[in-house]
C-alpha cells in the first residue's frame, strides 16, 4: 500500500492538540501542494498525529505514488502527515 493510500485510510478527525487556532481548516494530506526539487519549496503546516510544523512535500524519485515530508530543517517528518494546513499571511509590519 502506498504511503498516501495509508494516510487516506488515518484521515479520520485530528486531535484537540491540532486545532485551528483560527487558521482554515486541516485538509487531508492527499491534497497538499506538491514542491518541485531545485526550486523554492512552498511550505505549509503539517499534523502528523503528534506534532504541528513547517514543511513542504515533494514526488519521492523511485515511485509516483509516493510522497517525502521535509521540515524546515531539511529534516524528514516521520511519522508521515496525514494532514495539512496553508500558512497564515505574514503581518503587515511597517
Amino acid at each position: 500500500m502506498s504511503d498516501e493510500k495509508q494516510q487516506d485510510a488515518s484521515e479520520g478527525s485530528i486531535g484537540q492538540s491540532a486545532s485551528t487556532g483560527g487558521l482554515g481548516a486541516w485538509l487531508p494530506i492527499r491534497t497538499a501542494p506538491e514542491s518541485c526539487r531545485g526550486e523554492r519549496p512552498q511550505y505549509v503546516l503539517f499534523y502528523n498525529g503528534h506534532h504541528v510544523g513547517v514543511g513542504y512535500r515533494y514526488q519521492a524519485e523511485d515511485d509516483d505514488d509516493s510522497y517525502v515530508y521535509v521540515d524546515e530543517c531539511e529534516e524528514f517528518i516521520l511519522p508521515l502527515p496525514t494532514h495539512w494546513m496553508p500558512l497564515p499571511e505574514a503581518p503587515n509590519v511597517k
